[in-house]
Order: structure tokens, then sequence, then C-alpha cells
């Protein structure tokens, strides 16, 4: 039997930047964050393309409990 055709686990989505990124100490980023777990909490089967990202993918990581971190 071959593995091809085996669902990979759901990613876990999240923000970050590198160390040296000019946003790490950045005011703003509070809300940053706080709007992204927003548009997190509104992605759905419905919207995902606006992100980019597959049906399949956005449906396992909302049966997966929509891990964030």
């Amino acid at each position: 039997m071959s593995n091809m055709h085996q669902t990979p686990p759901p990613r876990t989505l999240e923000l970050t930047y590198p160390d040296d990124s000019p946003a790490t100490g950045s005011p703003d980023l509070p809300r940053l964050h706080e709007l992204a777990r927003q548009e997190l909490d509104g992605l759905a089967e419905h919207n995902c393309a606006r992100w980019r990202m597959g049906l399949r993918e956005v449906q396992q990581w909302i049966g997966a409990g929509r891990p964030q971190d």
C-alpha cells in the first residue's frame, strides 16, 4: 500500500516574526496579533480561497479544533 494518498496532519496556523524583524519591537504588534486572531476565527470553508488555502487543509484545521500555537 502506498503512502501517496494519505492525508497529512493539519498544520498549526500562527503569526511569527524573525527575531531581527523591525516588527518584533513594534508597539503595534499586539494589535496586529489581535487582528490576525480575528481573521483566523473567521476562516471557514467558504472563504479559504481568500487566503489561498485549500479547502481540504482548512477542513482539517477546523476539524482539529483550530490550533493556533
